[in-house]
């Protein structure tokens, strides 16, 4: 596989509904060089200051109004997949639980360290998991243009970003979700039924996020 190094910002702005007067913004710069692993899919880790137990996972931000139900389902299947991973408790938060939070990641290189720390204390952990669906197919074949990202809310850096596009009319991306099929499929579902399922490629894209997540 060649591997390849680029650059890319991303900017965590999540606005709690809080009265914000100017100059009470902190912000922090942050700045990527990404490794791909698997094909289309590029990952980053370092390893965090102090051990990280437990993580909230903030509801998938959709930039397209008709992917809202892919990406709450992507949310669920990455929260289930890092349970099972074994190395974080997941705490799931819900929109009502963000009442009118916003939950969105932009490539702009900032975040607000501010709020990132008020939502470390609301829900007591030590980080928070961001993610956004750029673009998504529920519909075959599917797709997803995903980024999901780890920041370590003691210290406001990011400790894991995977960002990729999954896609099975792509031969590599088919090719791994049928052998994830393969060894997941309890359900005895055939394999166009599975390719046709937005649960079960869900399910695939979560595993290969946790797995990048969790590498380290």
């Amino acid at each position: 596989m060649n591997h390849f190094n680029f650059r890319i910002l991303v900017v965590f702005m999540i606005g709690l509904g809080i009265p914000l007067s100017s100059g009470c913004w902190l912000w922090r710069d942050c700045d990527f060089t990404f490794v791909p692993s698997a094909p289309r899919v590029n990952s980053f880790n370092r390893d965090a200051v102090a051990p990280m137990r437990r993580v909230a996972m903030l509801p998938t931000d959709a930039r397209e109004f008709q992917n809202v139900q892919f990406a709450n389902l992507l949310s669920e299947q990455i929260g289930s997949a890092l349970r099972a991973a074994g190395k974080y408790e997941v705490v799931m938060i819900t929109e009502e639980q963000l009442n009118i939070c916003r939950n969105q990641v932009v490539t702009e290189g900032r975040f607000d360290e501010r709020q990132l720390a008020q939502l470390a204390r609301r829900f007591n952990v030590d980080g928070v998991i961001y993610s956004q669906l750029e673009r998504g197919n529920m519909y075959g074949p599917i797709s997803a243009d995903l980024t999901c990202l780890l920041v370590d809310a003691r210290e406001s850096v990011v400790i894991s970003n995977v960002s990729g596009s999954w896609d099975l009319s792509h031969p590599a991306d088919r090719n791994r979700f049928i052998q994830f099929w393969e060894l997941t499929n309890n359900e005895f579902v055939g394999l166009d039924g599975a390719e046709s399922s937005p649960n079960m490629v869900a399910s695939f894209v979560a595993a290969e996020i946790a797995a990048e997540m969790t590498s380290r």
